[in-house]
């Protein structure tokens, strides 16, 4: 009997790390962990090919490595596909090397974009890997499953980095399937949908999921078009889309239910047919979007409203023109401010995302960045230390220009500062963050509007868990500022 494991392992160390269905792959103090949706996805598509396979999660088990290596041992994988990321790397390959002493004639495959970008290093370095997953891994975790089961040449396999004797074998990219309708739903009952509650939920069961892949844009910082989803807009059917989110509500009782798209609302026509359905079925259930403030207007936001959407993410980055230019970011100032006055006025909560300290910022814009989020007022806000994660142009440019102060891949984990330009100090990057959150949550106005909002069960449950996340935040960067940044060893990290 061929049996296969998909895995998402232990991140050891101070709290919990956020790997799996991630862009930005972090340490966090509480176990609010995002639902594992494309390891979910690559079970499903594996199963649906006759392959027994099972899944373990090493972070929301909260294993550390001997335990889980044990655990791996007892499931008897022939086969394991292993997320990994930037900053877990190190802990990823001590748990490979600690199943290949339990099991060496199991087949360990790596996958994620950290894996991809140096996919050809992590094989000449790491004997203890069989292969590496490039891009977007679900097929080729099937495949490469297929393959080993029926003995067929793994040199069929697109997508797929492995050892040949004493050479290193690249076979083509795998296209990207673009009948994202054809797939099953992901195999939910891998792990209960409970133990995945982030804080963005406001009700008691909230899942992922998705209903599009990819994104056109080029910003200089975004880790998955590059590296995992591609650049191609790839979207399901208005049909499927509310289909799955029937099941999710009659089938797990999901009351809440986060879009993990790329950019949902790049279609305008797919998102209006989507929320008629939803109201024409009379579907109760809260979703929550990610947008582009250049892709809403009122219409389009206002049948969002109505078909339950009550929350919307949407990247600012800045506040100043420039280093929105500089990051690629394709919108103007001006569309910003009118999509949160939309979202404000059809009753929409908005997140807006800013990231400071990229290249090119001065202490000037980032104070433009902090003034702007204060003056479009929304609901959330959070305010991120550029991370030029390795597989962006940011990280390219970084590298090039001797902007890397890392010590270790560890540090990558988004709660240090990672980045130091000529024009901006770590010491001033912290400062401005520490600033930030001060500037934002700390308004009479915004206490005001927040405590008015507490009329429910689900507003206080949402408004207990941001509260709690902005506390720990500002008790971490106001450590980090009083020990004044203190330097760490210089120099890029090449290698894998």
């Amino acid at each position: 009997m061929f049996r296969a494991l998909v895995t998402n392992p232990p991140w050891p160390g101070d709290g919990y790390g956020a790997r799996a269905s991630v862009r930005w792959p972090h340490k966090r103090k509480d176990k609010k962990l995002e639902y594992p949706i494309f390891l979910s996805y690559a079970v499903a598509l594996a199963r649906q090919a006759g392959i027994e396979t099972s899944f373990l999660d090493g972070v929301c088990d909260e294993l550390g490595i001997e335990p889980y290596a044990a655990e791996v041992n007892r499931l008897a994988p022939d086969f394991i596909a292993m997320e990994c990321s930037t900053p877990s790397i190190d802990h990823d390959l001590s748990s490979v090397r600690r199943i290949k002493e339990l099991r060496p004639r199991t087949f360990v495959a790596l996958m994620g974009s950290h894996a991809t970008y140096f996919h050809r290093q992590l094989l000449e370095q790491h004997p203890e890997v069989d292969a590496i997953i490039r891009g977007e891994f679900e097929i080729t975790i099937r495949e490469t499953a297929l393959a080993l089961k029926n003995g067929t040449p793994l040199s069929e396999v697109a997508g797929l980095t492995f050892r040949e004797g004493p050479s290193i074998r690249v076979n083509a990219d795998r296209p990207f399937d673009f009948d994202l309708d054809s797939w099953p739903y992901p195999a939910r009952d891998i792990v209960p949908i409970e133990k995945y509650q982030t804080a963005q939920y406001q009700g008691t069961n909230g899942t992922f999921m998705l209903s599009s892949r990819g994104c056109p844009h080029r910003c200089t910082f975004c880790l998955w078009p590059g590296t995992m989803v591609g650049r191609d807009f790839r979207a399901r059917r208005p049909e499927s889309v509310v289909d799955e989110m029937e099941h999710l509500v009659t089938r797990y009782g999901v009351d809440d239910i986060y879009f993990d798209d790329d950019t949902m609302t790049i279609d305008r026509e797919r998102i209006l047919e989507i929320c008629r359905l939803i109201q024409e079925r009379d579907l109760k259930v809260h979703w929550i979007a990610m947008g582009r403030v250049d892709t809403v207007d009122e219409k389009l936001l206002t049948e969002m409203r109505k078909a339950g959407c009550d929350n919307i993410y949407l990247g600012v980055e800045s506040g100043s023109q420039e280093i929105l230019k500089r990051l690629k970011k394709g919108i103007q100032l001006s569309q910003v401010e009118r999509a949160f006055r939309i979202a404000r006025k059809v009753g929409i909560k908005t997140q807006a995302f800013f990231m400071l300290g990229g290249p090119g910022e001065t202490k000037e814009t980032l104070k433009e960045t902090i003034d702007f989020a204060v003056r479009i007022d929304p609901d959330n806000a959070q305010f991120a230390a550029a991370v030029p994660y390795p597989g962006t142009e940011m990280y390219e440019e970084s590298l090039r220009k001797g902007y890397l102060k890392a010590s270790s891949w560890e540090d990558y984990a988004a709660r240090d500062i990672v980045l130091e330009t000529e024009t901006l100090s770590r010491l001033d990057l912290e400062k401005a963050r520490l600033e930030a959150y001060r500037r934002f949550y700390l308004r009479p106005r915004f206490i005001l509007r927040t405590a008015l909002r507490l009329t429910n069960v689900r507003e206080f449950r949402r408004v207990l868990r941001g509260t709690l996340s902005i506390a720990s935040r500002l008790v971490y960067f106001s450590r980090n500022v009083r020990r004044k940044v203190r330097g760490t060893p210089s120099g890029a990290l090449e290698n894998a």
